[in-house]
């Protein structure tokens, strides 16, 4: 079964039961069984409505016109920095990411390429890459 038809299917289902619910209960089972089948018809329109943003998001990925970028503004963005006065080390500087692009960051009122190899976005990509980086160069 298609996305396409699954929605289909959920869309009948919800006109069904709403369908179900227009008349008014003559009794207590009557009324539990509306109570039931509007649930049912909720529960299926927002299934429905989920699948149609997913296929929205599908066709566009298939189209090539989806961009996740790898951060977005407030979030924390790691720089291994080096310093060579008055000791040559090297250190993660945390910076707060103040606007995006399709291909760069800008923190700390700069705006670097997303592939700049000092740059990552978890702390844990940054203390790896800084462990790496000190071992290589016999710190």
């Amino acid at each position: 079964m298609t996305l396409e038809e699954k929605i289909n299917r959920l869309r009948e289902a919800t006109e069904k039961y709403r369908k179900n619910t227009n008349a008014e209960p003559q009794n207590s089972f009557e009324a539990e069984a509306k109570k039931v089948e509007e649930h049912e018809a909720e529960k299926n329109k927002q299934l429905a409505d989920w699948l149609e943003e997913l296929k929205r998001y599908k066709d566009l990925e298939e189209q090539g016109r989806l961009l996740v970028l790898p951060c977005k503004v407030g979030d924390v963005v790691y720089e291994i920095l080096e310093e060579t006065v008055p000791n040559h080390y090297f250190y993660i500087s945390e910076h707060k990411v103040q606007d995006v692009s399709m291909k760069a960051v800008k923190y700390a009122d700069e705006w670097e390429s997303y592939d700049y190899e000092n740059l990552y976005f978890t702390r844990e990509e940054a203390e790896a890459a800084l462990e790496k980086r000190r071992k290589d160069n016999g710190f």
